[in-house]
């Protein structure tokens, strides 16, 4: 679980100290240790500080900036006649929260006074306004008291503080629990008000985020801030705090405890690299090839960005400073500086040798100070996959007088003040990162906040919409801020298992909230990782360094506990795509009960529904489990067990090498169910509740890889239980629907709803097209084949790999692809004199590979005006205009206006979205096309015959979630389907189901290996999970031989054209 615990950690050891100092430094060789401390904010002072207490370390802080603090930054302001001196970047702090910064001014005898943490926000030029200081405050928009809509925010408002921890209590485990904010809301029932009035603007003005950036943040990681925080709770809150003389006081004082000639100020670092031994060949080597002592770190710190203005801080950074670069041979070496692993070079050309390296540095600033991220420079892999995963933003910071940029009416004013446009928040809301949000515009009132002594108003405005007037401009700064993200929330992970090994640390408030105790804590824990030496308040025999949860002794850092880690590290920022909106079907909301009483009595009618669907799922596999053993573990923790008991203890059921064999006694399938509600789901709907409940995170295959590979064993192991009719106990087997007597009516509804709303006729096959293909071009670029992006089985090498045993399928998918097309080419005798007809183009890979191998027209027809842009995009890139052309038009429409005008026709798994009452109009438009001697072939995938009367008559996942509509037709329906309604024979077949069981696997594979493209593109995690379905459920379907695939050539009787067919070598297969 995440931590949860409501006082921030402190910094301990676990280190016994062996020197006299009490610090594990190991001054054998003779001399102190070097340690380079690259930034000078809170990260690096607060290393610097604890390295400087072991006088067996050398400290050297090189710092960009001509200042040292970072996001510590003190102004001195003329006001009022008087000089009055603000803080800009870190500005407040509570004893619960920031215990080591606490910890930190006491030690340095820093003074602290209390402030004020009230929050307003302001939309639409004041059209919505409220603030949190008072009734007056929460009403200063008088409209608001006669607002049904205003009490239903804070309604929800009292709701999601009383929910929202039940988050954190949940299975690390739990894929709900890596879910994004947009995920969380959408799925306990928040409304869109809630997240436009309340939340989002107060998550982007704590982190200084966009709109879509607060909806794709991890919905874990902000309930446990603000739980952390008591941000979940009307009374017990903590009392804010201000530094007295403002920040630049401890600033002064750690510089001076560390030593101000250890501190270089305006000096960036320019690089890091290994050290490498030197030829002896030269006089110079000589004279520089000596090490005059043992180990040694200068802390070399830099920071050019200042900490962004907020409640907490913001981001800790260090920009790399443009100089002039020096030729190698002008870069000064320093004999008496060499002894050390790391070189580090400065912004003046000097070289110096360190033992220690510590980044209190923005991530991607130390990843190009140790040579880019592209597999070049000093970062090793690990190092450079970590650091690549953060992001930063820029801010522009204005400190001024402008009352223009606080809320509208005085009554709101508040310390902090969120101002933006309600449109942008409902955009992020509904498209999530695809969304055009400005960054957060947020006002800080100094007066309020820092006890400001005078009468003029001051402000600190981040992205103002408008510009305060100049004349009222007191600085204009630029802070950068740590974006949080499910790629950053992996790095964290990764940074944690390689921080300080190879004598490079990476610390700084990006390596937990973003804010000023996360900096000060990383930067504790860096320098007390290398010294062994605990902190002055902590005891020397404490068990843990930065961490909530004990750790024993070691070198490298232990993760930041500020920033809890997702469970799968795939939390996502994604709009649910058009058909899966409505999908994962919300369970019944208990809370939303307006009293006790009503509350109670709705929970006893859930825990009802739920232990009879339990019984009925109990009772239905034992009946029905006749091979193989599943094992279900429950949410209380018991497991129950289907099948042959042993074949789970035996372990037998892997079968074949890729599990497509079941072996003798069966599968062995465990999954964990994470809710309850799985059972009703399933006990409802069959099929689709199964679907619908791993949609919505209820369940998970125990030991599920990255790729997902457990899916398709339990598909396997239904079609394993679904054929047997009975076995040697009498169990009756045969796992079907009709077996399972409480998914009659969910199952018959189902089948209504598919019956009324996803009918293929002209105007709903262009829903039920637009529905799958129109997603986003770029998402099915993450798993097709990059030549011709073909959405269809491709043929691969497949040989026998022995007398008698299984199939071996091999080779890249392009070259399979390109395979695929070139049979249908062949298959179809195409020359360069025909006109082709590509029914249903996809994106105009058969197409462009007709027009490009054999130079012929090629007409294409669609239905996704998605798929159309791309391909003529693909068209123009080739220089094959002159060849190709494509419409968006029903084949119906089309066969009307072009009759006999086509020599060739090609269907590439097209006859899917028909629909079985349509086969005979398609096979009648194809007769009307094609021109007299003209041929077509199609690929199908096909359904056994004797499963098609029950499949016709029923739903499942494909014809209901991933093709709306869709039919894959038997091989009987489409020959009746041809005979009565067209002209054609059929000429040729061939069936070749293995291969799209590949295919599948290879595009399911490379979907997960791509998955920060996918959620980049602002997809959810019930997507990711939809599309893993989709694929083990198909790949499932085809290794088994569940479905078909078949390859089909027709044509009228006579044709000419096909009489190579009768080659001897082609009738023996040669």
């Amino acid at each position: 679980m995440g931590n949860t615990d409501r006082r921030g950690p402190e910094i301990s050891d676990g280190w016994q100290g062996t020197s006299e100092d009490g610090s594990n430094v190991d001054t054998s060789s003779g001399g102190p240790l070097k340690v380079a401390v690259i930034g000078a904010g809170v990260a690096g002072l607060g290393a610097a500080w604890h390295l400087s207490s072991s006088p067996n370390v050398r400290v050297t802080v090189l710092e960009a900036e001509d200042r040292p603090g970072g996001h510590a930054q003190t102004l001195d302001l003329n006001l009022d006649e008087k000089t009055v001196p603000v803080d800009t970047g870190f500005m407040v702090f509570n004893e619960q929260n920031y215990p080591n910064m606490v910890r930190l001014f006491e030690e340095l005898g820093v003074g602290s006074e209390k402030t004020d943490m009230s929050f307003s926000v302001s939309l639409d030029d004041g059209d919505v306004e409220w603030g949190s200081e008072g009734l007056s405050s929460l009403f200063a928009r008088k409209r608001n008291a006669l607002s049904p809509g205003f009490y239903g925010m804070l309604r929800e408002m009292a709701r999601f503080n009383q929910e929202a921890p039940r988050l954190l209590e949940l299975d690390d485990e739990d894929p709900r629990k890596s879910v994004s904010v947009r995920e969380y809301l959408k799925a306990n029932g928040f409304s869109e008000a809630f997240a436009r009035y309340y939340l989002v603007p107060m998550a982007a003005a704590l982190w200084s985020s966009t709109a879509a950036d607060v909806m794709g943040h991890s919905a874990l990681a902000m309930i446990s801030f603000f739980h952390n925080h008591q941000m979940l709770q009307v009374f017990g809150r903590p009392q804010w705090m201000t530094p007295a003389g403002r920040s630049r006081q401890y600033v002064r004082e750690i510089c001076r405890r560390i030593g101000e000639d250890k501190i270089e100020l305006g000096n960036a670092c320019r690089s890091v690299a290994a050290k490498r031994p030197k030829p002896a060949t030269s006089e110079a080597a000589g004279h520089q090839g000596e090490e005059k002592g043992g180990g040694g770190v200068d802390v070399v710190v830099e920071d050019s960005v200042v900490e962004g203005a907020g409640s907490e801080g913001s981001g800790e950074g260090v920009d790399v400073v443009e100089v002039k670069v020096k030729a190698k041979e002008e870069e000064e070496d320093h004999g008496d500086d060499e002894a050390g692993r790391w070189r580090v070079v400065d912004a003046r050309g000097k070289a110096r040798f360190f033992d220690e390296v510590i980044f209190a540095c923005p991530a991607d600033t130390a990843l190009a100070l140790l040579g880019g991220g592209e597999g070049e420079g000093e970062a090793s892999s690990e190092e450079r996959d970590a650091l690549s995963r953060f992001s930063f933003s820029d801010n522009t910071i204005y400190v001024h007088s402008d009352e223009r940029l606080m809320p509208k009416r005085r009554a709101a004013w508040s310390a902090w003040n969120y101002l933006g446009k309600s449109t942008e928040i409902a955009a992020a809301a509904a498209r999530g990162h695809a969304a055009d949000t400005k960054p957060a515009f947020v006002t800080y009132w100094l007066n309020k906040l820092q006890n400001l002594d005078c009468s003029t108003q001051v402000f600190v405005s981040l992205n103002p919409h408008t510009p305060p007037e100049p004349g009222l401009v007191h600085e204009t700064l630029r802070y950068r801020h740590p974006q949080f993200s499910p790629r950053a929330e992996g790095g964290q992970r990764l940074l944690s298992s390689v921080n300080g090994k190879r004598g490079l640390w990476f610390c700084g408030a990006w390596r937990g909230y973003g804010f000023h105790e996360d900096g000060l804590r990383s930067g504790l824990e860096a320098a007390a990782g290398i010294t062994g030496k605990a902190v002055p308040w902590v005891a020397a025999s404490a068990a843990t360094l930065g961490s909530a949860t004990p750790r024993s002794p070691t070198t490298s850092s232990s993760p930041p506990s500020s920033l809890p880690p997702s469970p799968s590290g795939h939390a996502s920022s994604a709009p649910p795509p058009p058909q899966t909106r409505g999908l994962v079907l919300p369970q019944p909301r208990v809370s939303l009960g307006r009293t006790a009483w009503t509350r109670r009595v709705a929970e006893w009618g859930c825990s009802m529904v739920e232990a009879v669907a339990v019984r009925a799922i109990c009772g239905f596999l034992r009946r029905t489990v006749a091979k193989g053993c599943m094992t279900i573990s429950c949410p209380d923790g018991r497991e129950l067990r289907f099948g042959d008991p042993g074949v789970a203890a035996a372990g037998v059921g892997g079968g074949g090498g890729d599990g497509t064999s079941s072996g003798e006694g069966g599968r062995r399938v465990a999954i964990r169910v994470f809710d309850w509600w799985f059972f009703v789901r399933v006990a409802m709907e069959y099929d689709l509740g199964l679907a619908r409940s791993y949609l919505a995170g209820e369940w998970e295959v125990v030991g599920e890889n990255e790729e997902h590979d457990g899916l398709r064993q339990i598909f396997l192991f239904f079609v394993d239980n679904r054929d047997v009719s009975t076995d040697t106990r009498g169990r009756s087997g045969g796992m079907k629907a009709g077996k399972l007597l409480t998914s009659w009516v969910g199952y018959g509804l189902n089948y209504l709803r598919y019956k009324l709303s996803m009918d293929n006729s002209l105007s709903g096959s262009r829903s039920n097209i637009e529905a799958h293909y129109d997603l986003s071009n770029e998402l099915f670029k993450t798993f097709l084949d990059v030549d011709y992006m073909l959405y269809s089985c491709g043929i691969f090498q497949a040989d026998m790999g022995s007398p008698g045993g299984e199939l071996v399928l091999s080779g890249s998918l392009e070259k399979a692809q390109e395979r695929k097309a070139d049979a249908l080419i062949a298959r179809a005798r195409l020359s360069k004199h025909h006109r082709l007809l590509d029914i249903g183009f996809g994106w105009g890979g058969i197409s462009i590979r007709a027009a490009e191998t054999v130079g012929c027209r090629v007409h294409g027809i669609t239905l996704s005006k998605e798929q159309k842009a791309l391909a003529e995009e693909k068209v123009l890139a080739r220089g094959l205009q002159d060849l190709i052309t494509f419409e968006l038009v029903d084949y119906r429409d089309f066969a009307k206006q072009h009759p006999g005008e086509f020599d060739r026709i090609i269907s590439c798994e097209m006859i899917e979205a028909v629909g079985h009452n349509y086969l005979g109009t398609f096979f009648a438009s194809t007769d009307a096309l094609l021109a007299p001697g003209g041929v077509m072939v199609m690929q199908a995938i096909t359904t056994p015959e004797n499963r098609y009367e029950e499949y016709i008559r029923s739903t499942d996942f494909i014809n209901t979630i991933i093709f709306p509509g869709s039919c894959c037709p038997s091989l009987t329906a489409l020959l009746s389907a041809m005979a009565s309604s067209s002209s054609f024979s059929l000429e040729g077949l061939d069936n070749m189901c293995v291969h799209y069981a590949h295919t599948l696997k290879q595009w399911r594979h490379r979907f997960n290996h791509s998955l920060d493209q996918v959620m980049a593109q602002g997809f959810d995690s019930a997507f990711v999970r939809c599309f893993n379905y989709y694929f083990a459920y198909c790949e499932a379907g085809f290794v088994s031989r569940t479905e078909g695939l078949m390859m089909l050539t027709f044509a009228r009787p006579g044709t000419a054209a096909l009489d190579p067919n009768a080659v001897t070598s082609i009738l023996l297969r040669d």
